[in-house]
């Protein structure tokens, strides 16, 4: 290693105060000038590696990711033990919406059973369309922009998300209704809330889909158990079988989703429990700022 004489010193201290106003010197180690660079340039470096950043596809393989897409997965479980008590259907479950369709279209020619349950279609057509709505249009514009994966992606999809949840639960704060109310079904307050969630809950829907992490769809169940149980590893140990453990977290952090979301809702406000699911999304999203790139990946296995 070869160190700097005085005089070497000297003359690039000297350099540096004689330079041209503006612009940086670069010497190499024996005080010789090699070039400058301006403060424009150093910006658009900056920039420039800002930019690559955000471009940059997450690594999907990271355990941060499977903790992040189980988040959500709880802030769904709240969600859903909300939306089924208080708008009489689902913003997630859709196949319950499905069927939900034939027995409201059939309920003017009696049932059975007499049950005190309604399910207005106008909220399962709202609900529905919506949620077909929040994964085609993210779904396709990440699809044409070749994005899926990326950061900026990410942050975006993310922050509207979270964005819908949270106008959701400032709406029904405002007008506040009893719960279990069955006398304003059809108001505004309702539909715009319905729309809302199942927007934001098809949209987390496609994102994760476009994660590939099947194991962890964030919103449907059935699969999950389905794949879980017909899995002919799952006695295997603890780690060796990581997409057994993804569903199994999964499916539990669904259930505690809904463990909170069903006295948050009964005891306190409806506006309180979706609040919840929205400040979890608050965090997931910002935790997205902390996702290693799939390069960096890349660099440290080859080293």
């Amino acid at each position: 290693m070869q160190y700097l004489s005085v005089r070497v010193l000297r003359r690039n201290i000297w350099r540096c105060l004689s330079f041209e106003e503006g612009r940086f010197p670069l010497c190499d180690e024996y005080g010789q000038l090699i070039s400058g660079w301006t403060m424009a340039e150093m910006d658009d470096e900056k920039e420039t590696r800002w930019l690559a950043w955000l471009r940059a596809p997450i690594d999907t393989d990271q355990h941060l990711l499977e903790f992040e897409l189980t988040a959500l997965a709880l802030s769904t479980g709240i969600i859903d033990a909300v939306s089924f008590p208080k708008f009489h259907c689902f913003v997630s479950n859709q196949t319950g919406n499905t069927v939900l369709f034939a027995v409201t279209a059939f309920s003017p020619f009696g049932t059975r059973q007499d049950t005190n349950f309604t399910a207005p279609a106008a909220h399962l057509a709202v609900s529905l369309g919506f949620f077909c709505l929040g994964v085609f249009t993210p779904g396709q514009t990440s699809s044409y922009l070749g994005c899926r994966s990326k950061k900026w992606w990410l942050l975006l999809t993310n922050a509207v998300q979270t964005a819908f949840v949270l106008i959701a639960a400032l709406i029904n704060l405002v007008n506040r209704t009893p719960n279990y109310e069955t006398d304003d079904l059809n108001s505004a307050t309702i539909l715009c809330s319905i729309g809302l969630l199942a927007f934001a809950s098809g949209a987390q829907v496609a994102m994760s889909r476009q994660l590939g992490m099947p194991e962890i769809p964030t919103t449907q169940a059935t699969a999950a158990y389905v794949d879980l149980f017909v899995d002919p590893n799952f006695f295997a140990a603890v780690t060796g079988n990581r997409s057994r453990n993804r569903r199994i977290a999964f499916l539990l952090t669904l259930v505690v989703g809904s463990f909170v979301g069903a006295p948050a809702y009964h005891y306190v406000s409806t506006a309180f429990a979706i609040l919840l699911a929205g400040i979890i999304k608050i965090i997931v999203a910002l935790s997205f700022l902390l996702n290693r790139s799939n390069s960096t990946r890349i660099l440290a296995s080859g080293s």
